[in-house]
């Protein structure tokens, strides 16, 4: 495989599913470890793609296709604690309150969602209303990308239905 195609199919790989971690691009691709790191770092370089930290994981996301608020989404759809409150903002069309106490765990992921434009919060004290900053897009997004999310939108899913 030549350096061109492997970014080719890197590319390719990056926009069908935008933000994965650099082991499941290495799965996927078929890549060793060392031509893998070498093409990321030259593709980042060349801005084609761009990544994004996640905890200890890096994600990554294609420069050329996309808006940066799809891109941001798919990042958060990728993370657990925040895929669990978009499912549930989804159930609540786009709209939630929530009671919380100062030190909750959400904060930090509603503050990150919100400087990216996903939600906007009201912050009363105890509790906390979250919205949608664009329900429809985001409703849209997710229909055209369903498939490339499907997995782990149906397993927080079954969560989300198992706590109730």
């Amino acid at each position: 495989m030549d350096k061109g195609n492997s970014r080719e199919i890197l590319l390719d790989i990056i926009e069908k599913n935008p933000g994965l971690h650099f082991r499941e691009l290495q799965r996927r691709s078929g890549l060793a470890i060392g031509q893998l790191e070498y093409h990321l770092y030259r593709m980042e370089r060349d801005k084609t793609i761009v990544s994004r930290r996640d905890g200890r994981l890096l994600r990554y996301f294609s420069n050329v296709s996309g808006n940066i608020i799809e891109r941001n989404l798919a990042f958060y759809l990728r993370s657990r604690n925040s895929r669990i409150l978009i499912m549930e903002l989804i159930r609540n069309k786009g709209k939630l309150t929530l009671l919380w106490n100062s030190d909750d765990k959400r904060r930090e992921t509603l503050e990150s969602m919100t400087a990216d434009s996903i939600v906007s919060c009201e912050d009363q004290g105890n509790k906390i209303t979250v919205e949608f900053t664009d329900y429809k897009q985001i409703i849209n997004f997710l229909v055209q990308n369903r498939e490339k999310f499907l997995d782990s939108l149906a397993s927080s899913l079954i969560n989300l239905l198992d706590k109730n």
